[in-house]
Protein backbone atom coordinates (compact mmCIF):
# COMPACT_ATOMS: atom_id res chain seq x y z
CA UNK A 1 0.00 0.00 0.00
CA UNK A 2 2.64 2.44 1.59
CA UNK A 3 4.61 1.62 -1.89
CA UNK A 4 1.79 2.50 -4.11
CA UNK A 5 1.09 5.62 -2.43
CA UNK A 6 4.67 6.43 -3.06
CA UNK A 7 4.29 5.76 -6.55
CA UNK A 8 1.44 7.41 -6.94
CA UNK A 9 3.31 10.80 -5.60
CA UNK A 10 6.20 10.25 -7.94
CA UNK A 11 4.03 10.15 -11.07
CA UNK A 12 2.30 13.12 -9.66
CA UNK A 13 5.25 15.05 -8.73
CA UNK A 14 7.10 14.19 -12.28
CA UNK A 15 3.50 15.24 -14.13
CA UNK A 16 3.44 18.56 -12.56
CA UNK A 17 7.42 18.88 -13.46
CA UNK A 18 6.80 17.74 -17.58
CA UNK A 19 3.68 20.32 -17.10
CA UNK A 20 5.42 23.31 -15.64
CA UNK A 21 8.44 22.68 -18.08
CA UNK A 22 5.85 22.55 -21.02
CA UNK A 23 4.57 25.75 -20.24
CA UNK A 24 8.19 27.59 -19.59
CA UNK A 25 8.99 26.51 -22.92
CA UNK A 26 5.42 28.00 -24.03
CA UNK A 27 5.29 31.02 -22.81
CA UNK A 28 9.29 31.85 -22.15
CA UNK A 29 9.09 35.10 -24.69
CA UNK A 30 5.96 36.27 -22.43
CA UNK A 31 7.94 35.92 -19.33
CA UNK A 32 11.19 36.93 -19.90
CA UNK A 33 10.30 39.81 -21.96
CA UNK A 34 6.62 41.40 -20.48
CA UNK A 35 6.42 43.88 -22.79
CA UNK A 36 3.79 46.68 -22.61
CA UNK A 37 1.39 47.89 -25.83
CA UNK A 38 0.42 51.67 -26.26
CA UNK A 39 -1.96 52.68 -28.15
CA UNK A 40 -1.43 54.35 -31.42
CA UNK A 41 -2.61 57.27 -30.02
CA UNK A 42 -0.68 57.53 -26.97
CA UNK A 43 0.94 60.95 -25.94
CA UNK A 44 4.50 60.69 -24.14
CA UNK A 45 4.89 62.86 -20.95
CA UNK A 46 7.98 64.76 -21.92
CA UNK A 47 8.98 68.55 -20.74
CA UNK A 48 11.29 68.78 -23.70
CA UNK A 49 12.34 68.97 -26.84
CA UNK A 50 11.79 65.72 -28.40
CA UNK A 51 10.63 64.04 -31.98
CA UNK A 52 8.89 61.35 -32.07
CA UNK A 53 9.67 58.51 -34.94
CA UNK A 54 8.53 55.48 -36.46
CA UNK A 55 11.23 53.23 -38.39
CA UNK A 56 10.25 50.78 -40.52
CA UNK A 57 13.12 47.65 -40.57
CA UNK A 58 14.03 45.24 -43.52
CA UNK A 59 11.39 42.69 -42.46
CA UNK A 60 8.98 44.75 -42.95
CA UNK A 61 8.06 45.95 -38.77
CA UNK A 62 7.34 49.31 -37.55
CA UNK A 63 9.66 50.71 -34.60
CA UNK A 64 8.26 53.58 -32.39
CA UNK A 65 11.39 55.93 -30.93
CA UNK A 66 12.03 59.37 -29.14
CA UNK A 67 14.76 61.48 -30.38
CA UNK A 68 15.96 63.87 -27.61
CA UNK A 69 18.23 66.75 -29.53
CA UNK A 70 20.95 68.58 -27.90
CA UNK A 71 23.76 70.96 -29.25
CA UNK A 72 26.39 67.97 -29.93
CA UNK A 73 27.57 65.82 -32.91
CA UNK A 74 27.20 62.88 -30.30
CA UNK A 75 24.86 60.78 -30.02
CA UNK A 76 23.77 57.41 -27.49
CA UNK A 77 21.63 55.26 -28.92
CA UNK A 78 19.93 53.44 -25.95
CA UNK A 79 18.68 50.09 -25.88
CA UNK A 80 16.14 49.15 -22.65
CA UNK A 81 15.57 46.34 -20.21
CA UNK A 82 12.90 43.83 -20.89
CA UNK A 83 9.68 45.16 -18.90
CA UNK A 84 7.25 48.03 -19.90
CA UNK A 85 7.63 50.25 -23.03
CA UNK A 86 8.90 53.78 -23.91
CA UNK A 87 6.10 55.06 -21.48
CA UNK A 88 8.41 54.51 -18.41
CA UNK A 89 11.44 54.45 -20.26
CA UNK A 90 11.41 57.93 -21.89
CA UNK A 91 11.99 58.94 -18.14
CA UNK A 92 15.70 57.38 -18.92
CA UNK A 93 16.57 60.80 -20.71
CA UNK A 94 16.87 62.37 -17.45
CA UNK A 95 19.60 60.56 -16.13
CA UNK A 96 22.00 60.72 -19.25
CA UNK A 97 21.14 64.26 -20.72
CA UNK A 98 23.43 65.88 -17.99
CA UNK A 99 26.15 64.90 -20.57
CA UNK A 100 25.28 66.76 -23.60
CA UNK A 101 24.50 64.83 -25.98
CA UNK A 102 22.12 64.22 -28.35
CA UNK A 103 20.00 60.81 -27.59
CA UNK A 104 17.81 58.27 -29.01
CA UNK A 105 15.77 55.30 -27.48
CA UNK A 106 13.82 52.65 -28.80
CA UNK A 107 10.84 50.43 -28.63
CA UNK A 108 11.57 46.76 -29.34
CA UNK A 109 9.36 44.96 -31.56
CA UNK A 110 6.26 44.18 -29.48
CA UNK A 111 6.95 46.69 -27.34
CA UNK A 112 4.77 50.15 -27.04
CA UNK A 113 3.52 51.27 -30.80
CA UNK A 114 6.01 49.13 -32.07
CA UNK A 115 4.77 46.31 -34.21
CA UNK A 116 5.71 42.75 -34.95
CA UNK A 117 6.35 39.39 -32.62
CA UNK A 118 9.85 39.44 -30.12
CA UNK A 119 12.80 37.47 -31.43
CA UNK A 120 16.46 37.60 -30.87
CA UNK A 121 17.43 37.76 -34.23
CA UNK A 122 14.14 40.75 -34.80
CA UNK A 123 15.65 43.14 -31.68
CA UNK A 124 18.83 43.14 -33.67
CA UNK A 125 17.31 43.95 -36.62
CA UNK A 126 15.72 46.70 -34.88
CA UNK A 127 18.70 48.25 -33.19
CA UNK A 128 20.47 48.20 -36.76
CA UNK A 129 17.63 49.91 -37.77
CA UNK A 130 17.91 52.83 -35.05
CA UNK A 131 21.66 52.69 -35.95
CA UNK A 132 20.61 53.71 -39.61
CA UNK A 133 18.13 55.83 -38.80
CA UNK A 134 21.16 58.12 -36.88
CA UNK A 135 23.72 57.77 -39.03
CA UNK A 136 20.96 58.75 -42.05
CA UNK A 137 20.02 61.58 -39.80
CA UNK A 138 23.66 62.87 -40.39
CA UNK A 139 25.41 61.33 -37.52
CA UNK A 140 29.20 60.36 -38.12
CA UNK A 141 29.42 56.82 -37.75
CA UNK A 142 32.48 57.30 -34.90
CA UNK A 143 30.01 59.83 -33.59
CA UNK A 144 27.28 56.84 -31.98
CA UNK A 145 27.72 55.51 -28.48
CA UNK A 146 25.76 52.78 -27.61
CA UNK A 147 24.38 51.92 -24.46
CA UNK A 148 22.60 49.08 -23.41
CA UNK A 149 21.13 48.02 -20.16
CA UNK A 150 20.01 44.20 -19.12
CA UNK A 151 18.53 42.57 -21.71
CA UNK A 152 19.60 45.49 -23.89
CA UNK A 153 23.10 44.56 -23.26
CA UNK A 154 23.23 41.79 -25.66
CA UNK A 155 21.11 44.04 -28.20
CA UNK A 156 23.88 46.57 -28.10
CA UNK A 157 26.91 44.12 -27.99
CA UNK A 158 25.24 42.52 -31.49
CA UNK A 159 25.21 46.19 -32.60
CA UNK A 160 28.72 47.20 -31.98
CA UNK A 161 30.33 44.49 -32.91
CA UNK A 162 29.04 44.65 -36.88
CA UNK A 163 29.27 48.18 -36.76
CA UNK A 164 31.68 51.47 -36.60
CA UNK A 165 30.59 52.91 -33.36
CA UNK A 166 32.49 55.73 -30.80
CA UNK A 167 32.08 53.66 -28.11
CA UNK A 168 30.01 50.90 -25.70
CA UNK A 169 28.76 51.31 -22.52
CA UNK A 170 26.79 48.21 -20.59
CA UNK A 171 24.40 48.68 -17.60
CA UNK A 172 24.25 44.91 -15.90
CA UNK A 173 25.26 43.62 -18.40
CA UNK A 174 25.78 39.44 -18.72
CA UNK A 175 27.70 36.76 -20.00
CA UNK A 176 25.56 34.82 -21.76
CA UNK A 177 21.24 34.74 -21.26
CA UNK A 178 21.22 31.08 -21.45
CA UNK A 179 24.17 30.52 -19.09
CA UNK A 180 22.13 32.80 -16.62
CA UNK A 181 19.02 31.39 -16.86
CA UNK A 182 20.57 27.80 -16.07
CA UNK A 183 22.08 29.15 -12.77
CA UNK A 184 18.89 31.07 -11.91
CA UNK A 185 16.58 27.90 -13.03
CA UNK A 186 18.58 25.25 -12.56
CA UNK A 187 15.70 22.66 -12.20
CA UNK A 188 14.18 23.54 -15.09
CA UNK A 189 16.82 22.73 -17.31
CA UNK A 190 16.21 25.92 -19.49
CA UNK A 191 19.10 25.40 -21.56
CA UNK A 192 17.07 22.12 -23.40
CA UNK A 193 14.38 24.60 -24.85
CA UNK A 194 15.19 28.11 -24.56
CA UNK A 195 14.82 30.27 -27.51
CA UNK A 196 17.03 33.10 -26.45
CA UNK A 197 21.13 33.21 -26.03
CA UNK A 198 22.22 36.85 -26.39
CA UNK A 199 25.77 34.93 -26.33
CA UNK A 200 27.85 38.61 -24.62
CA UNK A 201 30.99 36.59 -23.65
CA UNK A 202 31.78 35.12 -27.54
CA UNK A 203 30.94 38.13 -28.98
CA UNK A 204 32.31 40.90 -26.63
CA UNK A 205 36.01 41.02 -28.40
CA UNK A 206 34.56 40.99 -31.63
CA UNK A 207 34.07 44.97 -30.50
CA UNK A 208 37.35 47.27 -31.00
CA UNK A 209 36.26 50.66 -29.06
CA UNK A 210 36.55 51.52 -25.52
CA UNK A 211 34.36 49.45 -23.39
CA UNK A 212 32.72 50.55 -19.74
CA UNK A 213 30.76 48.51 -17.88
CA UNK A 214 28.25 49.48 -14.77
CA UNK A 215 27.35 46.93 -11.92
CA UNK A 216 25.76 46.85 -8.58
CA UNK A 217 27.32 43.98 -6.42
CA UNK A 218 23.58 43.64 -5.08
CA UNK A 219 22.11 43.15 -8.28
CA UNK A 220 19.72 39.78 -7.85
CA UNK A 221 18.31 39.86 -11.47
CA UNK A 222 21.74 39.70 -13.17
CA UNK A 223 24.56 38.74 -10.29
CA UNK A 224 27.58 41.16 -10.21
CA UNK A 225 29.81 38.14 -11.42
CA UNK A 226 28.30 37.93 -14.70
CA UNK A 227 29.54 41.79 -15.30
CA UNK A 228 32.83 41.47 -13.90
CA UNK A 229 33.74 38.03 -16.12
CA UNK A 230 32.77 39.80 -19.05
CA UNK A 231 34.53 43.00 -18.47
CA UNK A 232 37.92 40.69 -17.64
CA UNK A 233 37.31 39.25 -20.94
CA UNK A 234 37.58 42.02 -23.05
CA UNK A 235 41.10 42.78 -24.29
CA UNK A 236 40.52 46.68 -25.31
CA UNK A 237 40.36 49.37 -23.88
CA UNK A 238 37.82 49.16 -20.52
CA UNK A 239 36.71 50.75 -17.55
CA UNK A 240 34.49 49.18 -15.04
CA UNK A 241 31.75 51.08 -12.28
CA UNK A 242 31.58 49.07 -9.43
CA UNK A 243 28.47 50.23 -7.13
CA UNK A 244 28.77 48.66 -3.81
CA UNK A 245 25.04 48.77 -2.89
CA UNK A 246 23.32 48.92 -5.96
CA UNK A 247 20.88 46.98 -7.34
CA UNK A 248 19.57 46.03 -10.80
CA UNK A 249 16.97 48.97 -10.88
CA UNK A 250 18.51 51.75 -9.06
CA UNK A 251 21.79 52.37 -10.27
CA UNK A 252 21.15 55.64 -11.67
CA UNK A 253 20.72 57.02 -7.86
CA UNK A 254 24.33 56.47 -7.20
CA UNK A 255 26.59 59.92 -7.76
CA UNK A 256 29.57 56.79 -8.72
CA UNK A 257 26.88 56.80 -11.96
CA UNK A 258 27.07 60.14 -13.85
CA UNK A 259 30.59 60.61 -12.00
CA UNK A 260 31.94 57.34 -13.97
CA UNK A 261 29.84 58.02 -17.61
CA UNK A 262 31.10 61.15 -17.51
CA UNK A 263 34.76 60.60 -16.94
CA UNK A 264 34.33 57.34 -19.36
CA UNK A 265 32.68 60.06 -22.24
CA UNK A 266 35.68 62.60 -21.37
CA UNK A 267 37.66 60.16 -22.09
CA UNK A 268 36.60 58.45 -25.47
CA UNK A 269 34.47 61.54 -26.79
CA UNK A 270 37.46 63.68 -28.63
Amino acid sequence: MIKKMLKIISLSVASIYIVTIIIGCSTQTKLIFPSEKLGSDYKFDIKCNFEEVFLKTHDGEKINGLFFPANSKKVILYFHGNAGSLKDWQYIYGDLKSFGYNFFIIDYRGYGKSTGKITENGLYIDAQTAYNYLVDKGFEKNNIIVYGRSIGTGVAIELAKGNTINSLILEAPFTNFMRLANQKFPYLFPSLYLKYEFNNIDKINLINVPLLVIHGKNDNVIPFKHGKALFESFKGEKYFIEIETGGHNNLSQYPEFSDGILLFLTKVCK
